[in-house]
Protein backbone atom coordinates (compact mmCIF):
# COMPACT_ATOMS: atom_id res chain seq x y z
CA UNK A 1 0.00 0.00 0.00
CA UNK A 2 2.97 2.58 0.59
CA UNK A 3 4.34 1.94 -2.82
CA UNK A 4 1.31 2.33 -4.62
CA UNK A 5 0.21 5.51 -2.81
CA UNK A 6 3.97 7.66 -2.21
CA UNK A 7 6.11 5.78 -4.64
CA UNK A 8 8.34 4.55 -2.28
CA UNK A 9 10.18 1.15 -2.53
CA UNK A 10 12.99 1.00 -0.11
CA UNK A 11 12.65 2.35 3.66
CA UNK A 12 16.38 1.57 5.06
CA UNK A 13 15.22 1.45 8.91
CA UNK A 14 11.72 0.81 10.92
CA UNK A 15 11.64 2.50 14.18
CA UNK A 16 8.72 0.03 16.15
CA UNK A 17 7.50 1.70 19.52
CA UNK A 18 6.57 -1.61 21.49
CA UNK A 19 4.58 -0.09 24.12
CA UNK A 20 2.93 3.13 25.57
CA UNK A 21 4.07 2.43 29.12
CA UNK A 22 7.69 3.21 31.25
CA UNK A 23 8.99 3.41 34.27
CA UNK A 24 9.99 6.86 34.32
CA UNK A 25 7.76 10.05 34.03
CA UNK A 26 9.89 12.66 32.32
CA UNK A 27 9.20 16.70 31.95
CA UNK A 28 9.92 16.69 28.43
CA UNK A 29 8.40 13.51 27.04
CA UNK A 30 6.87 13.31 23.61
CA UNK A 31 3.98 10.78 24.37
CA UNK A 32 2.72 12.76 26.97
CA UNK A 33 -0.50 11.47 28.17
CA UNK A 34 -0.36 8.61 25.93
CA UNK A 35 1.67 6.73 28.21
CA UNK A 36 -1.30 6.68 31.05
CA UNK A 37 -2.83 4.00 28.04
CA UNK A 38 -2.31 0.32 27.72
CA UNK A 39 -1.99 0.36 23.51
CA UNK A 40 1.31 -2.59 23.43
CA UNK A 41 2.21 -5.19 20.51
CA UNK A 42 1.67 -8.28 21.11
CA UNK A 43 5.25 -10.44 20.45
CA UNK A 44 3.58 -11.77 16.71
CA UNK A 45 1.89 -8.47 16.20
CA UNK A 46 5.53 -6.61 16.96
CA UNK A 47 7.13 -9.78 14.53
CA UNK A 48 4.49 -8.95 11.35
CA UNK A 49 5.59 -5.29 10.56
CA UNK A 50 9.36 -6.08 11.10
CA UNK A 51 8.78 -8.86 8.47
CA UNK A 52 6.42 -7.18 6.32
CA UNK A 53 8.91 -4.05 6.11
CA UNK A 54 11.70 -6.65 5.28
CA UNK A 55 9.93 -8.44 2.43
CA UNK A 56 8.83 -5.66 1.00
CA UNK A 57 10.63 -2.75 1.51
CA UNK A 58 14.01 -4.44 1.87
CA UNK A 59 14.56 -2.71 5.60
CA UNK A 60 17.98 -3.07 6.91
CA UNK A 61 17.55 -2.13 10.73
CA UNK A 62 15.14 -1.97 13.24
CA UNK A 63 15.07 0.34 16.28
CA UNK A 64 12.81 -0.64 19.05
CA UNK A 65 11.82 1.79 21.57
CA UNK A 66 8.81 2.46 23.75
CA UNK A 67 7.70 3.69 26.36
CA UNK A 68 10.26 2.34 27.60
CA UNK A 69 11.51 -1.53 25.13
CA UNK A 70 12.85 -3.02 28.63
CA UNK A 71 9.51 -3.02 30.26
CA UNK A 72 7.96 -5.11 27.37
CA UNK A 73 8.08 -9.10 28.69
CA UNK A 74 8.88 -10.40 25.29
CA UNK A 75 11.71 -8.04 23.65
CA UNK A 76 14.23 -10.93 23.97
CA UNK A 77 12.09 -12.56 21.20
CA UNK A 78 11.69 -10.23 19.16
CA UNK A 79 15.24 -9.09 19.24
CA UNK A 80 16.17 -12.67 18.41
CA UNK A 81 13.45 -12.75 15.61
CA UNK A 82 14.83 -9.69 13.61
CA UNK A 83 18.27 -10.38 14.30
CA UNK A 84 18.46 -14.06 13.79
CA UNK A 85 16.03 -14.77 11.43
CA UNK A 86 16.00 -11.79 8.93
CA UNK A 87 19.46 -10.77 9.72
CA UNK A 88 18.91 -7.19 10.45
CA UNK A 89 20.70 -4.71 12.45
CA UNK A 90 19.33 -4.07 16.20
CA UNK A 91 19.08 -1.11 17.94
CA UNK A 92 17.39 -0.43 21.12
CA UNK A 93 16.92 2.86 22.97
CA UNK A 94 16.16 3.01 26.40
CA UNK A 95 16.51 4.74 29.48
CA UNK A 96 18.94 2.71 31.09
CA UNK A 97 16.94 2.40 34.42
CA UNK A 98 17.46 -0.86 35.73
CA UNK A 99 18.10 -2.91 32.76
CA UNK A 100 21.59 -4.97 33.67
CA UNK A 101 19.61 -8.75 34.14
CA UNK A 102 17.65 -8.38 30.28
CA UNK A 103 20.36 -6.39 28.89
CA UNK A 104 22.76 -9.49 29.74
CA UNK A 105 20.14 -11.84 28.26
CA UNK A 106 20.11 -9.60 24.82
CA UNK A 107 23.36 -8.40 24.48
CA UNK A 108 24.31 -11.53 21.55
CA UNK A 109 21.91 -9.92 19.60
CA UNK A 110 22.32 -6.38 20.20
CA UNK A 111 24.46 -3.59 17.55
CA UNK A 112 23.62 -1.08 19.19
CA UNK A 113 22.23 0.67 22.55
CA UNK A 114 21.19 4.05 23.38
CA UNK A 115 20.87 5.41 26.37
CA UNK A 116 18.65 9.00 26.75
CA UNK A 117 20.35 10.93 29.25
CA UNK A 118 19.72 14.57 29.96
CA UNK A 119 22.78 16.49 31.74
CA UNK A 120 25.37 15.25 34.44
CA UNK A 121 23.86 14.07 37.72
CA UNK A 122 21.30 16.39 39.38
CA UNK A 123 20.18 17.87 36.03
CA UNK A 124 19.51 14.70 34.34
CA UNK A 125 18.09 13.23 37.41
CA UNK A 126 16.01 16.76 37.90
CA UNK A 127 14.44 15.85 34.64
CA UNK A 128 14.12 12.14 34.74
CA UNK A 129 14.09 10.33 37.89
CA UNK A 130 16.11 10.78 41.39
CA UNK A 131 18.77 7.97 40.92
CA UNK A 132 18.42 7.67 36.85
CA UNK A 133 21.77 9.14 35.74
CA UNK A 134 23.99 6.64 37.66
CA UNK A 135 21.92 4.09 36.34
CA UNK A 136 22.19 5.20 33.01
CA UNK A 137 26.35 4.94 33.31
CA UNK A 138 25.67 1.51 35.15
CA UNK A 139 23.81 0.11 31.98
CA UNK A 140 26.35 1.60 29.66
CA UNK A 141 29.57 0.28 31.84
CA UNK A 142 27.97 -3.36 31.80
CA UNK A 143 27.25 -2.60 27.69
CA UNK A 144 30.98 -2.39 27.40
CA UNK A 145 32.18 -5.40 29.56
CA UNK A 146 29.61 -7.42 26.81
CA UNK A 147 30.79 -6.05 23.76
CA UNK A 148 27.62 -4.43 22.81
CA UNK A 149 28.48 -0.67 20.88
CA UNK A 150 26.47 2.34 22.47
CA UNK A 151 25.00 5.70 21.90
CA UNK A 152 23.30 8.42 24.16
CA UNK A 153 20.83 10.56 22.61
CA UNK A 154 19.84 13.82 24.70
CA UNK A 155 17.16 16.57 24.24
CA UNK A 156 18.44 19.79 24.39
CA UNK A 157 16.29 21.92 26.69
CA UNK A 158 17.26 25.68 28.43
CA UNK A 159 18.53 23.59 31.34
CA UNK A 160 20.66 21.25 29.57
CA UNK A 161 22.00 22.98 26.69
CA UNK A 162 25.34 24.30 28.98
CA UNK A 163 26.05 20.80 29.76
CA UNK A 164 26.28 19.07 26.46
CA UNK A 165 30.06 19.73 26.11
CA UNK A 166 31.01 18.19 29.56
CA UNK A 167 28.33 15.43 29.11
CA UNK A 168 30.36 14.41 25.35
CA UNK A 169 33.43 14.71 27.57
CA UNK A 170 32.09 12.19 30.66
CA UNK A 171 30.68 9.93 28.02
CA UNK A 172 34.07 9.10 25.94
CA UNK A 173 35.39 7.58 29.44
CA UNK A 174 32.56 5.17 29.22
CA UNK A 175 33.22 4.33 25.86
CA UNK A 176 30.64 5.79 23.90
CA UNK A 177 30.57 5.73 20.01
CA UNK A 178 28.17 8.76 19.16
CA UNK A 179 26.17 10.98 21.06
CA UNK A 180 22.96 12.64 18.94
CA UNK A 181 21.51 15.76 20.33
CA UNK A 182 17.27 16.12 19.35
CA UNK A 183 15.63 19.37 19.45
CA UNK A 184 12.95 20.23 22.14
CA UNK A 185 9.56 20.21 20.24
CA UNK A 186 6.60 21.61 22.33
CA UNK A 187 4.59 18.02 21.65
CA UNK A 188 3.52 15.52 24.75
CA UNK A 189 4.65 16.89 28.26
CA UNK A 190 6.99 19.50 27.06
CA UNK A 191 3.75 21.43 25.43
CA UNK A 192 3.48 21.70 29.32
CA UNK A 193 6.48 23.08 29.74
CA UNK A 194 7.26 26.01 27.86
CA UNK A 195 10.39 27.29 30.20
CA UNK A 196 12.21 23.68 29.03
CA UNK A 197 11.97 25.11 25.09
CA UNK A 198 15.34 26.87 24.11
CA UNK A 199 14.43 30.50 22.77
CA UNK A 200 17.56 32.17 22.31
CA UNK A 201 18.36 31.97 19.14
CA UNK A 202 22.15 32.53 19.69
CA UNK A 203 22.23 29.79 22.15
CA UNK A 204 22.34 26.84 19.90
CA UNK A 205 24.71 28.62 17.90
CA UNK A 206 27.19 29.02 20.73
CA UNK A 207 26.68 24.96 21.17
CA UNK A 208 27.48 24.63 17.65
CA UNK A 209 31.03 26.54 17.72
CA UNK A 210 31.74 24.64 21.23
CA UNK A 211 31.35 21.43 19.98
CA UNK A 212 33.14 22.68 16.43
CA UNK A 213 36.16 24.12 18.29
CA UNK A 214 36.25 20.93 20.97
CA UNK A 215 38.73 18.34 20.89
CA UNK A 216 36.43 15.15 21.24
CA UNK A 217 36.60 11.67 21.17
CA UNK A 218 32.79 10.56 20.39
CA UNK A 219 31.22 11.52 17.18
CA UNK A 220 28.21 14.16 17.49
CA UNK A 221 25.23 14.28 15.37
CA UNK A 222 22.73 17.39 15.59
CA UNK A 223 19.63 17.63 15.33
CA UNK A 224 18.24 19.82 12.09
CA UNK A 225 16.40 21.74 13.78
CA UNK A 226 20.02 22.83 15.87
CA UNK A 227 22.48 22.74 12.40
CA UNK A 228 23.09 26.15 11.01
CA UNK A 229 20.25 26.48 8.62
CA UNK A 230 17.50 24.52 10.43
CA UNK A 231 15.50 22.03 9.53
CA UNK A 232 14.01 22.17 5.77
CA UNK A 233 10.65 22.51 5.35
CA UNK A 234 9.52 18.88 3.74
CA UNK A 235 11.39 16.07 5.05
CA UNK A 236 11.52 14.20 1.50
CA UNK A 237 11.37 16.02 -2.38
CA UNK A 238 7.87 16.79 -3.54
CA UNK A 239 8.18 14.66 -6.47
CA UNK A 240 8.26 11.30 -4.66
CA UNK A 241 11.38 10.09 -3.46
CA UNK A 242 11.93 6.00 -4.36
CA UNK A 243 13.61 5.69 -0.87
CA UNK A 244 13.38 6.95 2.97
CA UNK A 245 15.23 6.76 5.69
CA UNK A 246 12.73 5.59 8.29
CA UNK A 247 9.47 4.44 9.10
CA UNK A 248 7.86 4.49 12.38
CA UNK A 249 5.08 2.52 13.55
CA UNK A 250 3.52 3.35 17.46
CA UNK A 251 1.47 0.56 19.41
CA UNK A 252 -1.55 1.61 18.12
CA UNK A 253 -0.68 0.73 14.66
CA UNK A 254 -0.18 4.33 13.40
CA UNK A 255 2.76 4.71 10.69
CA UNK A 256 4.51 7.74 10.75
CA UNK A 257 7.10 8.84 8.08
CA UNK A 258 7.11 13.19 8.57
CA UNK A 259 10.32 14.00 10.43
CA UNK A 260 7.84 16.86 11.63
CA UNK A 261 5.25 14.19 13.33
CA UNK A 262 7.08 12.98 15.91
CA UNK A 263 4.30 12.95 19.19
CA UNK A 264 1.56 14.18 16.80
CA UNK A 265 -1.32 12.25 14.52
CA UNK A 266 0.23 13.35 11.85
CA UNK A 267 0.11 9.91 9.84
CA UNK A 268 -1.47 8.67 6.53
CA UNK A 269 -1.28 4.97 6.87
CA UNK A 270 -2.29 2.15 9.34
CA UNK A 271 -0.75 -1.05 10.15
CA UNK A 272 -3.54 -3.83 10.93
CA UNK A 273 -2.35 -5.61 14.06
CA UNK A 274 -4.20 -8.78 13.65
CA UNK A 275 -2.06 -11.77 14.07
CA UNK A 276 -3.45 -13.20 10.97
CA UNK A 277 -2.20 -11.31 8.20
CA UNK A 278 -0.22 -8.66 7.44
CA UNK A 279 -0.97 -5.89 5.80
CA UNK A 280 -0.29 -1.78 5.70
CA UNK A 281 -3.43 0.25 4.60
CA UNK A 282 -4.33 3.92 3.96
CA UNK A 283 -6.78 5.67 6.23
CA UNK A 284 -8.01 9.44 6.81
CA UNK A 285 -5.63 11.00 9.52
CA UNK A 286 -8.60 11.77 12.25
CA UNK A 287 -9.48 8.28 12.18
CA UNK A 288 -6.62 7.73 15.18
CA UNK A 289 -7.42 11.05 16.59
CA UNK A 290 -11.21 10.20 17.31
CA UNK A 291 -10.43 7.26 18.82
CA UNK A 292 -9.54 7.04 22.77
CA UNK A 293 -7.35 4.47 23.28
CA UNK A 294 -8.50 2.45 26.47
CA UNK A 295 -7.00 3.33 29.65
CA UNK A 296 -4.52 1.02 31.50
CA UNK A 297 -6.76 0.16 34.34
CA UNK A 298 -9.55 -1.57 32.57
CA UNK A 299 -9.67 -5.42 32.41
CA UNK A 300 -8.26 -6.88 29.38
CA UNK A 301 -11.68 -7.88 28.17
CA UNK A 302 -12.68 -4.19 27.50
CA UNK A 303 -9.49 -3.42 26.04
CA UNK A 304 -10.39 -5.95 23.54
CA UNK A 305 -13.14 -3.39 22.40
CA UNK A 306 -16.54 -5.44 24.20
CA UNK A 307 -18.81 -3.54 25.57
CA UNK A 308 -19.05 -2.78 29.74
CA UNK A 309 -21.46 -5.30 31.78
CA UNK A 310 -24.80 -3.82 32.42
CA UNK A 311 -25.15 -2.02 35.70
CA UNK A 312 -25.50 -4.24 38.94
CA UNK A 313 -28.95 -4.84 39.92
CA UNK A 314 -29.35 -3.53 43.91
CA UNK A 315 -31.47 -5.23 46.90
CA UNK A 316 -32.51 -3.90 50.10
CA UNK A 317 -31.03 -0.45 51.21
CA UNK A 318 -29.45 -0.32 47.90
CA UNK A 319 -27.07 -2.57 48.57
CA UNK A 320 -25.49 -4.68 45.93
CA UNK A 321 -26.73 -8.34 45.22
CA UNK A 322 -23.88 -10.06 44.00
CA UNK A 323 -22.79 -11.00 40.75
CA UNK A 324 -24.60 -13.51 39.14
CA UNK A 325 -23.36 -17.57 39.11
CA UNK A 326 -24.19 -20.36 37.20
CA UNK A 327 -26.22 -23.57 38.94
CA UNK A 328 -24.13 -26.50 38.40
CA UNK A 329 -27.69 -28.64 36.89
CA UNK A 330 -27.98 -26.24 34.07
CA UNK A 331 -26.94 -23.49 31.78
CA UNK A 332 -30.40 -21.13 31.75
CA UNK A 333 -30.27 -21.40 35.49
CA UNK A 334 -28.88 -18.85 37.72
CA UNK A 335 -28.77 -17.75 41.16
CA UNK A 336 -28.29 -14.90 43.26
CA UNK A 337 -25.76 -14.79 46.07
CA UNK A 338 -27.39 -13.80 49.39
CA UNK A 339 -26.77 -10.34 50.54
CA UNK A 340 -23.79 -9.82 52.94
CA UNK A 341 -25.91 -8.09 55.53
CA UNK A 342 -29.03 -10.23 55.12
CA UNK A 343 -30.50 -11.38 58.60
CA UNK A 344 -29.85 -14.97 59.44
CA UNK A 345 -32.02 -17.31 58.31
CA UNK A 346 -32.73 -14.89 55.26
CA UNK A 347 -31.07 -16.15 52.52
CA UNK A 348 -32.95 -16.09 49.24
CA UNK A 349 -33.00 -19.45 47.01
CA UNK A 350 -30.59 -21.92 47.73
CA UNK A 351 -27.58 -23.58 45.72
CA UNK A 352 -28.47 -27.43 45.13
CA UNK A 353 -25.45 -29.93 45.68
CA UNK A 354 -27.69 -32.39 44.22
CA UNK A 355 -31.25 -33.30 43.27
CA UNK A 356 -33.94 -33.05 45.59
CA UNK A 357 -34.26 -36.44 47.93
CA UNK A 358 -30.85 -37.33 46.95
CA UNK A 359 -28.48 -38.83 49.68
CA UNK A 360 -25.97 -36.18 48.53
CA UNK A 361 -27.99 -33.00 49.50
CA UNK A 362 -26.90 -30.48 51.55
CA UNK A 363 -28.23 -27.38 52.84
CA UNK A 364 -26.60 -24.24 52.19
CA UNK A 365 -26.00 -23.20 55.53
CA UNK A 366 -25.81 -25.72 58.21
CA UNK A 367 -29.36 -26.34 59.56
CA UNK A 368 -31.53 -23.48 57.93
CA UNK A 369 -34.04 -24.14 55.83
CA UNK A 370 -33.88 -25.77 52.53
CA UNK A 371 -36.40 -24.20 49.82
CA UNK A 372 -37.15 -28.28 48.59
CA UNK A 373 -40.50 -29.53 48.96
CA UNK A 374 -39.26 -32.82 47.89
CA UNK A 375 -36.29 -32.59 50.20
CA UNK A 376 -38.97 -32.58 53.06
CA UNK A 377 -36.40 -31.17 55.74
CA UNK A 378 -36.86 -28.97 58.73
CA UNK A 379 -34.93 -26.92 60.58
CA UNK A 380 -34.07 -27.63 64.34
CA UNK A 381 -36.29 -26.25 67.10
CA UNK A 382 -33.11 -24.32 68.49
CA UNK A 383 -31.85 -22.76 65.02
CA UNK A 384 -31.73 -19.13 64.97
CA UNK A 385 -33.38 -19.34 61.73
CA UNK A 386 -36.55 -21.20 63.05
CA UNK A 387 -37.27 -17.39 64.88
CA UNK A 388 -40.76 -15.88 63.50
CA UNK A 389 -39.59 -13.30 60.68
Amino acid sequence: MIGEVTGIRKIRMLYLQLLYRCNLECDHCFHGKRLQHADAFTTEQAINPITLMREQYGTEAVTLLGGEPFVYKDLAQVVRHAKEELGQQVEICTNGYLIERRLTEIAPHLDLLRVSLEGISSTNDRIRKVGSYQSALEALSLARRLGVPTGVTTTVTSQNINEVLPLAHALSRFGVRQLKLHHLRAVGNAAERPELLVTDPTACSRLREELRTAELSIEVIVDEDLSEHGAPKICVPADGPGEIERIEADPRGALTMSCKAVGKDSHAFWYEKSTNHRALVGRPRHHIAARPAPARHLPPRLRRGRAPSPPRREGQAGLPLGRPRRDRHGPGDRRLRPLPDAPRGHHGPQPRRGPPGDPRHRHARGTLPCRHRACGSTPSPSSPSSAPR
